[in-house]
């Protein structure tokens, strides 16, 4: 499976005995007084299901092969400054109808006011910018900052993108679970991510966002 490639581990099908379906995305404390091969339906994206092994997941998510010379320069570049990702979903966000009523898209205006938050308790950060659509955010995004985007990467090697996403100082997510959880694996303690006031256009977000994480309007 393409987990079991990314991690170098099997993983296999448990055996089904009882189902648990998500009904929200609250969280549900009751899921985890489960005992037994449990069959899960949801995203479950909440992180109070899983920070308490949160060491063991950031291990098992870390990609086991070394980067290529493009990528292993972005990040040496990443790591050797105060780096800050800022990750702008478009894509099917705009081109699916479907999609684009649940979720919308973060606006400009949104990003603005999270950089405002970063300049405040970050000095000197340096910006990397990762986006399905290169083209329309250089020509929307003006920053007086410095400004990397990293469009090294196809659509089938995002997990290289994840490994520099994650390895970033501080974040600007999207309303993208591919950014949450490069802002979740980071591993430094002082990091500060900046998340949307509204995660969804139509639908109730219960417990996505973690209470640490900064709210920015937009």
């Amino acid at each position: 499976t393409f987990l079991s490639k990314l991690i170098g581990m099997d993983y296999t099908l448990v055996k089904q005995k009882t189902s648990g379906k998500q009904k929200n995305l609250y969280y549900d404390e009751s899921i985890l007084k489960r005992r037994g091969n449990i069959y899960l339906v949801g995203s479950w994206q909440c992180e109070e299901y899983f920070k308490a092994i949160r060491d063991i997941l950031v291990k098992d998510f870390g990609i086991k092969h070394e980067p290529d010379k493009r990528n292993k320069s972005m990040l040496e570049k990443i790591e050797n400054s105060n780096s800050v990702c800022i990750h702008v979903r478009r894509g099917d966000y705009i081109s699916d109808k479907k999609t684009s009523k649940v979720h919308g898209t973060c606006s400009l205006e949104y990003y603005h006011n999270a950089v405002k938050i970063i300049e405040k308790k970050v000095r000197n950060p340096e910006f990397f910018v990762f986006s399905d659509d290169s083209q329309w955010i250089k020509a929307n995004l003006k920053l007086r900052h410095p400004i990397t985007y990293v469009n090294i990467n196809n659509p089938e090697k995002g997990y290289e993108d994840l490994r520099l996403m994650s390895n970033c100082k501080h974040f600007i997510i999207a309303n993208s679970s591919f950014s949450w959880w490069g802002a979740w694996l980071s591993n430094n303690p002082d990091k500060i991510i900046c998340a949307p006031k509204k995660w969804f256009v139509s639908v109730d977000e219960g417990d996505i966002v973690p209470k640490s994480w900064i709210r920015v309007e937009g």
